[in-house]
């Protein structure tokens, strides 16, 4: 079969697409990737067909706007004026991003295309030929209503009836967004806003998030399920400096602290707010500083190691726990490793995750990054590194997850669509 993805976001948007098509192909099926530009080197030597979309779109979160957004201190007003001025730069991006998905869908042809939250011509794709899309999200709390949790969208639990009524408000805003594109696609046949609705509910959604951490609900139909997190080995070709491997031998127990693909106004002051709380605390730490979001201190001392960018699944194994922003994957591999962690949420699905994590006791709740302070910071990270009790249910999960099987659920629900 021909499979086309598209996937539209950061790297943890990203990854779940990659780790799909690289089963599929190896399993004999034809597949292309489309993904923001700035992404197609995670592509690189994998053999699987790409396209590079837009890269405005990840520049438009690099922006200062985006940074404000992700980590900035700011007021509510001030965020909302900064939402509204995201949200009109994003409307020429996003049309282009629509006529992208919809020339390569009339190219490629594909006998499935498989696509992202952010990526949502496949609904277009699905009214006009039911059957031939499929939804795949990392991010849980979508279309169908999750009776203790919010729209993800949205932060604060309601209760079970607003949080109900808070799907319905997403989903008819996404409705609307895709209405207004279609507008300026070039389509002989057009479907009505009462098509794309219907097409919201029947199109299969799956959910790459483990049955331990988002259950599948009773109530959803059978063409939603949770299959799991899928991973892929992203240390295959990575070779580890001396100077990290003579730190992991130095200190036999280390945190790692990550923020992944987010930003901020700050790095500089943020990185060191936590370095004097590491610090004081006594705890060698393998600093990441990736995207930027954190960024590495000249004369800090023995007791932090800084990289730029690194395999978590090389790492974490390595390590007792992890500091990160929340991203879907970040989650999944820190517990995968059974890593204690604790989550500085930036934007979105990450103030899920950090509820989760600290419901399910792998660690404490995390603070906001615009609300860390040392003493909030010092108190919250002394538990993390100190309570038995998240080691020991880490190590529990972990235990559950490499017990799943998840490429056969994968590869037999795909059989079945």
């Amino acid at each position: 079969m021909k499979y086309l993805f598209a996937s539209i976001g950061t790297r943890g948007d990203i990854e779940p697409f990659i780790a799909l098509a690289q089963l599929l192909q190896e399993n004999g099926h034809q597949v292309k990737l489309a993904c923001p530009e700035q992404y197609l080197y995670l592509l690189k030597d994998l053999g699987i067909l790409n396209f590079g979309l837009d890269k405005r779109f990840i520049k438009l979160i690099q922006e200062e706007e985006g940074k404000q957004i992700m980590g900035g201190k700011v007021g509510f007003l001030k965020r909302l004026s900064l939402l509204i001025s995201l949200y009109k730069k994003s409307l020429v991006i996003n049309r282009n991003l629509m006529q992208q998905q919809a020339a390569l869908v009339k190219e490629f042809e594909p006998d499935l295309f498989i696509f992202s939250s952010k990526a949502l011509y496949g609904l277009i794709y699905h009214a006009q030929y039911p059957g031939k899309a499929l939804w795949l999200s990392p991010i849980p709390c979508m279309v169908y209503p999750v009776q203790d949790y919010p729209n993800i969208g949205f932060r604060v639990n309601f209760g079970s009836f607003f949080n109900k009524l808070s799907y319905q408000l997403a989903n008819a805003g996404i409705v609307k967004s895709i209405s207004q594109s279609v507008k300026n696609l070039n389509m002989v046949s057009k479907p009505s806003s009462r098509q794309l609705k219907d097409a919201l509910k029947t199109v299969p959604l799956i959910y790459s998030i483990s049955l331990e951490l988002y259950a599948r609900r009773q109530d959803w139909p059978q063409h939603v399920q949770v299959l799991g997190y899928l991973e892929r080995d992203k240390k295959q070709h990575f070779e580890p400096s001396i100077e990290i491997e003579v730190f992991l031998q130095k200190y036999p127990k280390v945190l790692f602290l990550t923020f992944g693909s987010m930003e901020n106004p700050e790095p500089l002051k943020n990185t060191l707010l936590f370095l004097n709380v590491l610090r004081d605390l006594n705890i060698p730490t393998i600093v990441n500083c990736a995207n930027g979001g954190l960024q590495k201190v000249s004369e800090s001392g023995e007791l932090f190691h800084f990289v730029n960018g690194i395999p978590y699944d090389w790492i974490l194994p390595q390590v007792h726990a992890a500091i990160h922003h929340g991203g879907a994957g970040t989650t999944h591999l820190a517990l995968k490793y059974a890593c204690p962690t604790m989550i500085i949420p930036h934007i979105a699905d990450q103030y899920h995750w950090n509820q989760i994590i600290h419901k399910k006791r792998f660690g404490p709740k995390g603070v906001a990054l615009n609300k860390a302070n040392y003493k909030v910071l010092n108190e919250k990270i002394s538990d993390l590194w100190n309570n038995e009790t998240y080691l020991r249910n880490a190590r529990q999960m972990a235990d559950k997850m490499s017990s799943e099987d998840v490429t056969a659920r994968y590869l037999d629900f795909l059989n079945s669509v």
